[in-house]
């Protein structure tokens, strides 16, 4: 194994031959390397377009639930009115119970005793 720059051999391996290498690329192997690219960026496509589809789903799953938790606060908010309406209601018979009472406890002690 030789460990030094790429295209450069150390002096104590050359024994009497040349110290730096010529090395060119083939037209060969350009296109050999450059019939990959089609390749490449049709799978860096595919791989954008699934990771934007999950980006997608993951939106709509989110949608779905906030959609959910609204049906849920809508119902609660309606039967809150609905409680709320029937303690108004409550509360008007209450305040006429008490007004009975009232007058009752008054005519008891407007009465006279009878000896």
């Amino acid at each position: 194994m030789i460990a030094a720059e790429s295209g450069v051999i150390p002096e104590d391996k050359v024994k009497g031959a040349k110290s730096i290498a010529n090395i060119e690329p083939s037209a060969n192997s350009v296109s050999f390397i450059k019939s990959f690219e089609n390749g490449i960026n049709l799978q860096t496509h595919n791989l954008v377009v699934s990771a934007q589809e999950e980006e997608v789903a993951t939106a709509e799953k989110k949608l779905k639930s906030l959609q959910d938790a609204q049906v849920k606060l809508e119902k609660k908010i309606k039967d809150y009115q609905s409680d709320l309406e029937k303690n108004k209601k409550d509360q008007e018979n209450q305040t006429g119970e008490i007004a009975k009472q009232k007058t009752l406890l008054d005519q008891k002690k407007t009465e006279t005793i009878v000896e």
